[in-house]
């Protein structure tokens, strides 16, 4: 394989992007994620009370499937996913998908990806340009810009407004930075025009600690976090996921789990120490593995043994700090594989307690350095 030389229409058709493809498409449904279904499916029937419309949450940790979940539940009523990549806008100019229509089976939603950041003025606009907004869109105030899209999004008979990387709409990182968003989600959700979800990082949390109508009229919440590996019940929850990942994947067998399918508890924790429980992490290790697999046999292997996952580590994480130099898959000794948080808690509490001293050694180089007398 490594000899071929491959253009891009190829790469597509080879045996190997179909397994990378396949392993790609893998999405388990584990208890974090059947909670963010929900909260999408009840904003969606029921997102609307009796005098204002009740805004769904989704936030979590980066990798842990906020959008994904997003993805497939407007698939899942429209039969359409949101376009990745670069689309073509209205004038046939090419551009990243910051607000698209996504519309079938009689349902539309407006979906909006604020990743690369926008104030909540130029999240309307993007949202008024969608629908080809005839008026000067750089005149507008915000509350102009804002009561125009509901104007426009009733006219329209748009069903839900879902709004990704939410948190991007902070002004600024300061104390009163979520109330620019709440701002502009105040009137909309008084006008109840159209069910509303936000989803974001761990910080839109912030949202409801400082705007106090978002918090009394919030809907569902959702926290999509990463797996802990400190007690049994967490061990368990993150190998019947790996267990569930290792059934669908395109191959007889893997080193992960055994002829029954139970995952073998040594290469749990390999996982573990791989990934640190961010599932979005795990199937990067399973595609660079399958990668090292087709390598290894010249031809599509039937299996991926051991030998596989550690050329996968090596390649996604030799250089990364956070593992010591030490790749688990290609060590025989737990005693030689050094200690790590195995939660979530522990990880932020680690992390914090690193950048105390470090701001602590700063100061006492900067009054060292104060201190010098000079000729």
């Amino acid at each position: 394989m490594s000899g071929m030389i491959l253009t891009k229409s190829n790469i597509e058709t080879t045996p190997l992007q179909r397994k990378l493809n396949v392993i790609g498409s893998i999405f388990i449904r584990h208890d974090d994620i059947q909670r963010a279904w929900k909260v999408l499916d009840w904003t969606y029937h029921f997102g609307f009370r009796l005098n204002e419309a009740s805004t769904g949450y989704i936030y979590g940790h980066s990798r842990c499937g906020k959008t994904e979940v997003a993805h497939r539940f407007i698939e899942s009523l429209t039969g359409k996913r949101p376009v990745r990549g670069r689309i073509c806008d209205v004038t046939g100019q090419m551009r990243g998908p910051v607000c698209q229509l996504i519309e079938g089976n009689g349902i539309k939603i407006v979906y909006l990806d604020l990743t690369n950041g926008a104030s909540p003025l130029a999240a309307c606009q993007e949202i008024l340009k969608l629908f080809r907004e005839l008026k000067p869109l750089q005149r507008m105030k915000q509350p102009e810009a804002t009561a125009r899209v509901i104007e426009v999004l009733s006219f329209h008979e748009v069903d839900m407004l879902i709004v990704d990387e939410a948190q991007q709409a902070f002004r600024g990182h300061g104390e009163n930075a979520p109330h620019a968003l709440g701002e502009w989600l105040l009137p909309m959700e008084n006008a109840k025009a159209f069910k509303i979800v936000l989803i974001g990082s761990p910080e839109l949390k912030r949202l409801f600690e400082t705007v106090l109508a978002a918090r009394a009229r919030h809907g569902g919440l959702a926290y999509l976090k990463p797996f802990d590996f400190k007690t049994e019940v967490d061990k368990r929850l993150c190998g019947a996921f790996v267990e569930q990942f290792h059934c669908d994947m395109p191959f007889d067998s893997t080193c992960l789990c055994d002829d029954k399918g139970k995952v073998i508890e040594r290469r749990l924790f390999d996982v573990y120490f791989a990934t640190r429980g961010v599932q979005g992490e795990f199937p990067k290790l399973c595609e660079a593995a399958t990668i090292s697999g087709f390598e290894r046999c010249g031809r599509v292997p039937n299996s991926l043994i051991l030998a596989d996952f550690a050329a996968g580590f090596e390649y996604l994480y030799h250089d990364d700090v956070r593992m010591k130099g030490v790749n688990p898959f290609a060590t025989d000794d737990l005693r030689d594989i050094p200690s790590i948080s195995l939660s979530l808690k522990d990880a932020e509490k680690e992390a914090e307690k690193s950048k105390i001293e470090q701001s602590r050694t700063r100061s006492r180089r900067s009054k060292a350095r104060g201190g010098r007398i000079r000729d």
